[in-house]
């Protein structure tokens, strides 16, 4: 049994590579059958399959859709990550603006759980 798939390795290689240029310190880690990208401490990408995937939002997604890209769905349930096209895959500059996009999308969605925690401990 393989642990990890040759094609994730060269990918998630290839994409460290690519992300040099991104503020914060770039790390992966081993996730259910993928690789988690993640940016200090926010979780913005997924390799799977030797794809890679970036979070989205419902204004960001909307741009993958229009290319094509399909959400990242493992079982019947599909995340709130889509695909990255190739052409901005191989862009480094492009894959750097995605990839920050992608980290703002990811910080937004954890302060909006933030807050919404410090309501509700209010009330207890």
């Amino acid at each position: 049994m393989k642990v990890k798939s040759d094609s994730d390795q060269s990918l998630l290689a290839f994409v460290t590579e690519q992300l040099d240029r991104l503020p914060g310190t770039l790390h992966t880690r081993r996730m259910f059958g993928s690789h988690a990208v993640h940016c200090d401490d926010v979780f913005f990408a997924i390799v799977y399959k030797g794809r890679l995937y970036f979070r989205t939002n419902e204004t960001t997604k909307s741009r993958y859709q229009a290319l094509g890209m399909p959400p990242f769905q493992p079982g019947d349930t599909p995340f709130r990550y889509h695909q990255v096209p190739v052409e901005v895959l191989e862009d480094a500059e492009r894959l750097t603006e995605w990839a920050q996009e992608a980290i703002a999308v990811k910080r937004a969605d954890q302060e909006k759980r933030t807050k919404h925690r410090k309501k509700s401990d209010r009330f207890s």
